[in-house]
Parts: C-alpha cells; sequence; structure tokens
C-alpha cells in the first residue's frame, strides 16, 4: 500500500456566464475527501459568496440576462433579487486569495506541489480554468497550489462505470447523474450542495474501485 495518499478536494464555482474564461463567479465553495478512510472530513468545507466585480455598471442586467433568468428560475426568485444577493457578496479578489489560504492549509509541505490535494469536480477544467484566470490576474502563484496531474473528473468516472449499464443516463450533466443516482435536486448549483454531492458519488466509486482492487491482481498481467 502507497505511504501517502493525497487529500481530495472538490470544487466548485457558481458563475455568471457559461465561458470559463469570461465569466463572473458568484460563489466559491469545496471540501475535502479523506483518501484512507473514503469519507469527508469534517470541518473541511470552504463557502464564500463573491460579489460580480461590474455588477453595479448600468448594462449589467442587459449584458447577463440569460444568466440572471436561468438563475432566477432557478432559485424561483425574482431578476433584481439575485442581482441583490451576488451584491452582498465579496470582491473577486479577497475570495480569490481566501480560496487560496484554504488550500494551502491542507498542504503539509506548503510549498511542494507533490503534498498538494488532488483537485476534483465535476467537469473541473471548468473551475480550474476560472481559478487559474484569477490567480494569473492577481499575481498569485499557483504552481504548488494543487497536485495537478491528477485532477479527478467525477462525471468522467461516471462515464466510465455507467456507459456499460443497460440502463445508463440520458447524459452526464450533475442533475441528471443526481437523479439516476437517487439524489436530491434540493438546492443544487449552490457551489456548497455541488460539492457535497460530488463527494458522495466520487466516495461511492472509491469504495468500488476499492473493493474490486483487492480481489485482483494487476502486477505482471501483460507479462504473458
Amino acid at each position: 500500500m502507497n505511504n501517502y495518499r493525497r487529500r481530495i478536494m472538490l470544487v466548485d464555482f457558481e458563475s455568471v456566464g457559461a465561458d470559463p474564461e469570461t465569466c463572473d463567479p458568484v460563489q466559491l465553495s469545496a471540501l475535502v475527501v479523506d483518501p484512507y478512510k473514503l469519507e469527508i472530513i469534517d470541518g473541511s468545507e470552504f463557502d464564500i459568496k463573491i460579489r460580480p466585480d461590474t455588477i453595479d455598471k448600468d448594462d449589467y442586467l442587459e449584458l447577463n440576462m440569460d444568466s440572471i433568468n436561468w438563475h432566477a428560475k432557478l432559485r424561483n426568485k425574482s431578476q433584481q433579487e439575485v442581482v441583490e444577493e451576488w451584491k452582498k457578496g465579496i470582491d473577486t479578489k479577497t475570495a480569490i486569495k481566501s480560496f487560496v489560504s484554504y488550500v494551502e492549509k491542507w498542504n503539509p509541505k506548503k510549498n511542494s506541489f507533490y503534498t498538494a490535494t488532488n483537485f476534483a469536480g465535476a467537469n473541473p477544467q471548468f473551475d480550474l480554468t476560472i481559478l487559474k484566470r484569477y490567480c494569473k490576474e492577481y499575481g498569485i502563484n499557483s504552481k504548488n497550489l494543487f497536485y495537478w496531474r491528477d485532477t479527478i473528473d467525477v462525471i468522467f468516472l461516471a462515464w466510465m462505470w455507467l456507459q456499460w449499464q443497460n440502463n445508463p443516463p440520458t447524459d452526464y450533466k450533475m442533475d441528471t447523474l443526481r437523479k439516476y443516482f437517487g439524489l436530491s435536486l434540493d438546492n443544487a448549483h449552490d457551489a456548497l450542495q455541488d460539492v457535497r454531492d460530488e463527494a458522495k458519488i466520487l466516495i461511492r466509486f472509491l469504495n468500488f474501485h476499492k473493493r474490486i482492487s483487492e480481489k485482483t491482481i494487476f502486477a505482471d498481467c501483460f507479462k504473458n
């Protein structure tokens, strides 16, 4: 058995807009999974509401109408209620720096890439693009922030196993997977709820992998 297993950090941004290169984040959440016990570590949750940088501009509502309407329908709120809720968030720079400090606390050797947590999520490249974009903008060195090589995609894990089922999901969006696995849709697309649900799916798959691995011999499997 390996002497060291990196902790796994589930990360999720909620945003205004669907392009990670340009969208404004409005919420950032994370939690950490213990790689030995395969459970969420108590007290590991991070959650912060973010105020979009351009929200006070006169044309903000017009330019972001589609995304605002989507959030309003999802939350059963008016457009104005959604915008006013976003205005109560913390500024983006402070939020990102707060998150970076949180991430660093989970690395036993702060300046070591090799002991950093694994980044994980549903479609993690979306969230990684946003994070790296802001780290670059604010001059934050993200080299050792995560163990970037082994980023874990919960949706890919689901696809890898479920595509062979007789009744696979119709698609691999998180809401579809929630229904498929029997998870509640209550509060879906709240970033904190999303990482909680993603962690449940990930842990279930890892436990399944563990049981199979314990009964399977991989060493020298290509030898003959």
